[in-house]
C-alpha cells in the first residue's frame, strides 16, 4: 500500500492557488498545485512513497486565504 492523502479544496472565485507540502523542519517537500483556477471543487492527491514516515504540513494559499493542515505519514 501507497502512503498518500488527498487534499480537498472550494474555491468560490477565480484565484491563483498554491498547495506546497513542508516537512517538520520547514523544508518544501513537494508542490502539489502552483497556478490560476476558476471557481469550482478539486482535490489533489499527495503520494509520500519518496518521504519518511513523519509529520508534514500542507500550506494553501488562494487570494487572501492561508491555511496550514497538518497531516501524519505512515510506513
Amino acid at each position: 500500500m501507497i502512503p498518500a492523502t488527498v487534499v480537498r479544496y472550494d474555491l468560490p472565485k477565480t484565484s491563483h492557488i498554491t498547495i506546497k507540502v513542508f516537512d517538520i523542519l520547514g523544508n518544501e517537500v513537494a508542490t502539489l498545485v502552483n497556478g490560476v483556477q476558476p471557481p469550482g471543487r478539486y482535490q489533489v492527491q499527495f503520494s509520500g512513497s519518496k518521504y519518511a514516515s513523519g509529520v508534514y504540513l500542507v500550506v494553501m494559499k488562494a487570494g487572501s486565504f492561508a491555511g496550514v493542515q497538518k497531516i501524519l505519514m505512515i510506513k
